[in-house]
């Protein structure tokens, strides 16, 4: 609503591409090609409308294209990748599937889905149920949603056992079934 009353040529990038995405959603389209949606934004805008087009992705009954070279922007929104290479399709399938061979092994992620059963408003955190049990996460979603949880590799710790004394939110019991060398310095743990 505050960008109503202002001209087009003083809106700045990230602003112009919010009412681009507005204007291509109020004509009523059979399909929505996004190309870099969130390209010209700071870090603030991308937490603000990353959750507004995951919903949308969400809630829309048409077929949504997202070009992006950000994974995580993959990893929260597809359900199905068409990697290009020089303007040819190097590979496809569904998103769990083709994750893992996309990027470098310090990109690596994890995805997983939930549902919200609980918010906690006063430390902004949500509570997940997931296949793993519950996750407490930073508040994206309402109580009830059904939410994708982006785990990076560099945010896991691996210990012997649950530290009660730990400052880590989430411990997980897990087997470790293989160690792979995965670049200088990198272990990959499957």
């Amino acid at each position: 609503e505050q960008l109503l009353a202002r001209r087009p040529e003083t809106l700045s990038g990230g602003e112009a591409q919010r009412v681009a995405i507005a204007r291509a959603l109020l004509a009523g389209p059979r399909m929505l090609l996004l190309d870099e949606p969130v390209s010209a934004l700071d870090e603030a805008g991308r937490a603000e409308i990353l959750p507004c087009l995951a919903r949308l992705h969400r809630e829309l009954t048409m077929p949504v294209f997202l070009v992006t070279h950000a994974l995580h922007e993959i990893a929260r929104f597809a359900d199905t990748i068409v990697h290009l290479v020089r303007g040819r399709v190097a590979a496809q399938g569904p998103l769990t599937a083709m994750l893992p061979q996309l990027g470098t092994p310090g990109d690596a992620l994890a995805v997983l889905t939930g549902t919200v059963h609980a918010v906690d408003t006063a430390h902004h955190l949500m509570a997940v149920s997931t296949a793993f049990g519950d996750l407490q996460c930073v508040l994206a979603a309402r109580e009830g949603e059904s939410v994708r949880l982006l785990i990076a590799a560099r945010e896991v710790s691996l210990g012997r056992a649950v530290d009660a004394h730990s400052s880590i939110l989430n411990q997980v019991p897990a087997v470790v079934e293989s160690l792979c060398d995965a670049a200088p310095g990198q272990l990959l743990i499957t």
